[in-house]
């Protein structure tokens, strides 16, 4: 982290978030699974209370991992929709609006 390295690659550190997230939900879900209603009823659950909070806090964090999803796909699709060189040089266009030919 010290490299800067998410500060010049933000995407990579928003993917990062994004899989933490989905594994800090599978394993409460694993353990509620492997537990039983022990863990989500009573003092024999021993804190999963607790961490079953904070797992669905970590989604909505700022930002959430909506915002976090949207940054990508919209990166993604900016990267897919024009090469380089036509979105650095748009067409020119006549007074009326028309495209040049």
């Amino acid at each position: 982290m010290g490299s800067g390295e998410f500060v010049r690659a933000p995407r990579q550190l928003f993917a990062l978030r994004i899989e933490l997230a989905e594994i800090a939900t599978e394993a409460v879900q694993l353990e509620l699974q492997a537990s039983g209603g022990k863990a989500y009823l009573g003092a024999g659950g021993g804190g999963f209370a607790r961490r079953w909070r904070e797992a669905a806090f970590v989604p909505i964090v700022t930002p959430s991992l909506v915002q976090l999803k949207s940054e990508l796909a919209s990166a993604q699709a900016d990267s897919h929709a024009t090469p380089d060189h036509e979105a650095a040089a748009p067409r020119a266009q006549t007074q009326s609006g028309a495209q040049p030919q």
